[in-house]
């Protein structure tokens, strides 16, 4: 609904009591500050968002362990949080730690995957490296294509990211085609 700081009072209030309650490596007390992560995030305060993901961490390292689909999701957060930071190389180590587990855990198809290839994509694309942005954002589309189907509204999100990329690297022409086919999408959508 949009009311961050009431959101972000209730959080605080179930974290002091869960604190209190359970203490402070419990799993719930891990779902409430990636909760509230994800609340600052929302808000553009990236830096307290990061110190929250950086408190669930190791408690999810803990009590689930390195290669569970939740720490994937944790480390992805915070590649997400790193990345608008500047922090390219520690963005880039934790989407590469989040895609290994899930190409492990969930296996190459799942529609995770693509989230995290397209975040790398992304980074790439921000850090001048336009070659490998394109195969990430390819891999990304491949897989959306196959098991989202095009109507999917993530499909037009990559056909606009490779617009912006091609246009970046000069290829109007082919930017243009990306453009126009994530427009063909999203107008079917109501």
């Amino acid at each position: 609904m949009g009311n961050h700081q009431q959101a972000k009072e209730y959080y605080e209030r179930a974290l002091s009591i869960q604190l209190e309650k359970l203490g402070e490596e419990h799993a719930e007390v891990a779902d409430t500050l990636h909760n509230l992560g994800i609340l600052h995030k929302a808000v553009g305060n990236h830096q307290l968002g990061k110190e929250y993901y950086e408190r669930v961490l190791p408690i999810q390292l803990e009590k689930l362990g390195p290669e569970h689909t939740d720490v994937a999701r944790t480390l992805h957060n915070l590649g997400n949080l790193h990345s608008p930071m500047g922090n390219h190389q520690q963005a880039e180590e934790y989407y590469e730690r989040a895609l290994s587990i899930q190409l492990k855990k969930l296996g190459p198809e799942h529609t995770d995957v693509p989230r995290t290839l397209h975040s790398l994509g992304n980074l790439h694309k921000a850090m001048g490296n336009d070659q490998q942005a394109k195969e990430y954002y390819e891999r990304a589309l491949s897989i959306q294509l196959r098991k989202l189907g095009r109507e999917h509204t993530d499909v037009p999100l990559t056909f606009h990211s490779l617009g912006n990329l091609h246009k970046a690297m000069g290829n109007h022409q082919q930017a243009k085609e990306y453009y126009e086919r994530a427009l063909s999408i999203q107008l079917k959508k109501p």
